[in-house]
């Protein structure tokens, strides 16, 4: 049996209220304070950056140009143009007097295209009073069009029938002001005709192909031309005109030119463009002789089956130098098929050749 006080003791203990631990007070963390704008790099600054790019300008024209330079700093600042580049000119106001804190003002550039051609950069340096500060360089580049200009250096008529007279024009424009004069110094062949057309600061320079006259083997041509004119900055254009003879029916080569001892036959191939059928009727050759009145080129036996490509072989038995023709009549063909034939001695070859 327990003590009477140890008894009271417990059961004290027992009915005591639990101790709650004081509230913990909250902190609230202070809200960070707001960054401080960096300081410019520069006291000024100029808009837009980097190079301006113009693109095509006409040959007497000028373009003008907008800068925007700000002072940024608290202080005033001057500038004084350098130097500038051929045909610039430079505003003089903005730079009279200071830029003021924080004040911005147009720089105004006027650019003259007038004795130039192609591809120009062109620049104007800033310097500020403030020996501290950089200069600053504006830049720019344009492509200046020539005074006198053609529509195309290169042309071609395509294909072309033998009945055919097809036309072709060079359009030339004198885009500086006057009358554009334009002259083809260059002698043409006899089935090639030109005539000069000029309406003002325009001229145009006309050809006129004739198939008709074209000598036998003659079936494409590349023809180089050369323009005179009157526009100081552009006196001679260098043109070129092809063409090619569309015939229904072709040799391949167009001529037959022997010129080895030792190979005296040759198969000349002929094809049909549309790649129809046909037939050789009839192969007659028109040339020198030997003097046992044997010609001195010679034709093997026709194919006799109608084909879109016929093979027929040639011989040749000259020695000195010759020249002959090979004339075919073929079904689909309006007239006989004319193939140039010649034996050149190595001699002669080579001479050809350097020519």
């Amino acid at each position: 049996m327990l003590p009477a006080f140890g008894f009271i003791s417990l059961l004290a203990a027992a009915q005591l209220p639990e101790k709650t631990p004081p509230p913990t007070a909250t902190k609230t963390a202070a809200a960070p304070a707001a960054a401080a704008s960096p300081a410019p790099k520069y006291r000024y600054v100029v808009l837009p950056e980097g190079n301006q790019h113009l693109g095509s300008m006409g040959p007497v024209e000028s373009r003008v140009l907008i800068w925007e330079l700000k002072n940024q700093s608290d202080r005033p600042l001057s500038f004084r143009v350098l130097d500038t580049a051929p045909g610039v000119k430079v505003a003089e106001a903005p730079f009279s007097t200071p830029w003021l804190p924080g004040e911005s003002r147009k720089i105004e550039v006027t650019t003259e295209a007038t004795s130039f051609l192609g591809y120009q950069k062109r620049a104007v340096r800033l310097e500020p009073d403030d020996l501290k500060e950089p200069r600053y360089i504006l830049r720019w580049d344009m492509v200046v069009r020539p005074e006198m200009a053609v529509d195309a250096a290169n042309k071609t008529f395509g294909e072309v029938a033998p009945h055919e007279s097809p036309m072709l024009s060079f359009a030339f424009t004198r885009e500086a002001g006057g009358a554009a004069e334009i002259h083809l110094d260059s002698k043409l062949p006899e089935y090639l005709e030109s005539e000069v057309v000029a309406q003002g600061s325009k001229a145009t320079l006309q050809f006129t192909l004739r198939p008709s006259r074209l000598k036998p083997g003659v079936q494409a041509g590349l023809e180089l031309l050369k323009v005179s004119t009157n526009a100081p900055r552009q006196p001679t254009f260098d043109l070129t005109l092809a063409w090619k003879l569309k015939l229904p029916i072709f040799a391949v080569p167009s001529r037959v030119v022997w010129d080895d001892p030792s190979h005296r036959t040759f198969q000349l191939t002929v094809k049909s463009s549309t790649g129809k059928p046909f037939k050789i009727l009839e192969a007659h050759i028109e040339g020198p002789k030997r003097a046992d009145d044997q010609p001195l080129f010679s034709c093997g036996p026709l194919p006799e089956a109608e084909a879109a490509t016929q093979v027929i072989s040639l011989q040749c038995g000259a020695e000195l130098e010759s020249r002959g023709s090979l004339f075919l009549t073929c079904t689909g063909l309006d007239g006989p098929l004319q193939v140039p034939l010649a034996w050149l001695p190595p001699k002669a070859a080579a001479k050809t050749q350097k020519q």
